[in-house]
């Protein structure tokens, strides 16, 4: 009979303690060369930073260096554990132990831990965000976003994911992340270079026909994928600041693609969709803060969108009017884009009746007037910036009590505005207000 599996629970130590636990494990040459040289401690310090505080990795990764005693020696074991823990020896072992906490859960909240480590190490986790991925995967239901967080704190309470400082984030314990990065891998159909500083498309190796590719933080300018791409299902650019194009033919693997993050690069064009095009799957697209000019009137094929995000689109000019033919929209948000409404009939969203989310740029007082008074679009209205409004002379906060979601509201260049009157007792639900000339 097999050993009965227990779940590692995953409380941390503080850097003392950790030190502690990490020495113990450690032979006399390995103490001896502590203790003695300087640069050796340095090495053992930053090993010991690596673990995180988890017991189980320090116990493990110490007898690991347990005899190590030259300079050398622990410089290319500090480099190893950095580079890839999964490679250095013991850590299976760990990880096999480590596996009974991800095997308890459901298979939904298997595949939602695995897309975790899509993120770079290190990095926190946005809870919307990781919400909005999955009910764009269909790994949580479009109109019960609840279940989402349900699995983020079943995640916490298996000690697989990590609380932060902020109530609105998570993290993944690099251990953790180890071990899902492990788990993956087995699943043949994950490729993540995320935060590695690559510079150009990683070649594809070993993966078959990767489903879920996440490229984000590095410094990547273009795209090339490979033929067996074409059942891609999520693609993570986001945070490329040089990245300005998907290149020829992207078209070709979008028959399957349901997340596309193109935010805080420097993407000027969406790709222009064939016309007679069979319906495309995209449910998840985020273009905000790049300087992307305008969307073809093709852009209006992806009538599968749930989720668009064109925030911070400072150079954005038409829109085609595509969004509003885009009629499963749940999530719209073009605050602080360039592109504001400055007619009252340019306002034409009322179309959409699955909107959940709105933000929005404003450029005249009469179409604030319509937004107040349309009360769908009222009700969803989350983020609202006032730009350019040049006959508007005051504006009351209290006069928005019937946007009971709005949370951000920005006034920029209202050159007229002389009064400001914010009364927060009839806004409860606004925490930030910014204004600039």
């Amino acid at each position: 009979m097999g050993a009965p599996k227990s779940l590692i629970r995953m409380e941390t130590l503080d850097e003392a303690d950790s030190m502690a636990l990490f020495i113990s494990n450690l032979g006399t040459d390995a103490l001896h060369a502590i203790s003695s040289d300087a640069g050796i401690r340095k090495y053992a310090g930053k090993i010991v930073r690596m673990c995180e505080g988890l017991p189980l990795a320090l116990t493990v990764i110490g007898k690991s260096v347990a005899g190590l005693s030259s300079p050398l020696d622990w410089s290319v074991a500090m480099r190893a554990i950095s580079m890839d823990i999964g490679d250095f020896y013991g850590v299976e072992n760990m990880f096999i132990k480590l596996k009974y906490s991800y095997e308890r859960l459901d298979a939904t909240a298997q595949k939602c831990f695995l897309y975790c480590t899509l993120f770079p190490a290190y990095s926190s986790m946005k809870k919307q965000q990781l919400v909005d991925y999955w009910m764009a995967e269909d790994l949580v239901p479009q109109d019960k976003p609840w279940k989402g967080y349900s699995i983020i704190n079943r995640l916490l309470s298996g000690w697989l994911l990590q609380r932060t400082n902020s109530d609105l984030e998570v993290k993944l314990h690099n251990v953790m992340r180890e071990l899902g990065l492990w788990l993956a891998n087995e699943e043949d159909n994950f490729l993540i270079r995320s935060g590695q500083g690559l510079e150009n498309t990683p070649e594809i190796k070993g993966i078959k026909c990767p489903k879920r590719i996440s490229l984000m933080f590095n410094n990547i300018t273009a795209l090339s994928l490979s033929a067996n791409s074409n059942h891609l299902e999520t693609l993570l650019l986001q945070n490329n600041p040089n990245f300005n194009t998907l290149g020829p033919g992207f078209n070709r693997f979008m028959s399957h693609l349901r997340v596309l993050d193109l935010s805080n690069t420097a993407i000027e064009e969406f790709p222009v969709l064939p016309k007679g095009s069979t319906s495309f799957p995209l449910r998840y697209l985020s273009l905000g803060n790049t300087p992307i000019r305008r969307l073809d009137q093709s852009f209006s094929l992806l009538k599968e969108l749930r989720h668009l995000d064109l925030s911070a689109t400072e150079h954005l000019e038409s829109t085609s009017d595509s969004c509003s033919k885009l009629l499963k929209l749940r999530v719209l948000n073009l605050f602080r884009s360039h592109y504001g409404i400055r007619d009252e009939l340019d306002l034409n969203i009322d179309s959409l009746k699955e909107l959940r989310f709105l933000g929005i740029a404003i450029h005249a007082e009469d179409v604030l007037k319509k937004l107040k008074k349309t009360d769908p679009l009222a009700r969803f209205t989350n983020q609202l910036s006032l730009k350019h409004c040049q006959d508007m002379k005051s504006i009351r906060v209290a006069d928005f009590n019937h946007m009971e979601h709005l949370e951000e509201l920005y006034i920029e260049s209202c050159d007229s505005l002389e009064n400001c009157h914010i009364i927060f007792k009839s806004c409860v639900n606004l925490p930030f207000m910014g204004a600039t000339n």
